[in-house]
């Protein structure tokens, strides 16, 4: 499903000075495994999520998504693999604070040739999934910071993505919505979900479905 092979990432600052942010990293995870990426704050974590989501290319190396070199794809043909292929959970929220809940996840769809029931089919299919149905015609601007999460939650999904990224998913909960997360991760991969979460949260310790944990520090995998 996701094969990295090498993967390198330098960033140049504007006084020309290197850094390298991702070093050799090369990992496998297979379709319907439940994968943890542990490590502090400025490991790399963010930086290898964005380049399998292909919001950003590798200086060097190989990325294969589904048999496919997602490194060469142009701008357009990244956007398409991103929305059929890829689910986000961002640990902010960037979501519109005026738009209903309902609202927030249009976006994800309008792009997709949907008729407005097929579409008000898969919002209500992911707001009960994320348990924020009831919250469908809320604005964001009243929900509170777990209600928020699980908005983003459904965003992710709304397109039935195969593959959901997690971002440092409970960095904003508390420990009762973060528990609640770690529910809706099992319930993801029973719907046979690939599923990567980057966190440095020891509560993902106690999720049972995880099949492989790497350890990411200083950019290199340990």
């Amino acid at each position: 499903m996701i094969q990295l092979q090498n993967v390198n990432k330098v960033f140049t600052d504007t006084n020309h000075n290197n850094f390298q942010a991702l070093k050799d990293i090369s990992l496998a995870i297979s379709p319907n495994e439940c994968v943890l990426l542990h490590g502090s704050s400025g490991s790399g974590k963010t930086t290898l999520l964005h380049i399998i989501a292909s919001l950003m290319k590798p200086s060097s190396g190989l990325v294969e998504v589904k048999g496919e070199n997602i490194v060469s794809l142009s701008d357009y043909h990244a956007s398409a693999y991103r929305r059929s292929t890829i689910g986000y959970v961002t640990q902010s929220f960037y979501l519109l604070d005026n738009l209903s809940v309902e609202e927030n996840l249009l976006p994800a769809l309008v792009l997709e040739s949907l008729s407005e029931k097929e579409m008000a089919q898969k919002i209500k299919k992911a707001l009960s999934l994320a348990n924020i149905e009831h919250k469908a015609k809320q604005k964001v601007s009243t929900l509170s910071g777990g209600e928020k999460q699980r908005c983003i939650i459904a965003r992710a999904i709304v397109n039935d993505a195969e593959i959901v990224l997690c971002d440092e998913p409970t960095a904003n909960l508390d420990k009762k919505n973060s528990l609640f997360f770690l529910g809706l991760i099992q319930n993801l991969k029973n719907l046979r979900k690939t599923i990567l979460i980057a966190t440095h949260d020891p509560i993902f310790e106690k999720l049972e479905c995880v099949d492989k944990v790497y350890n990411l520090e200083g950019g290199s995998l340990e």
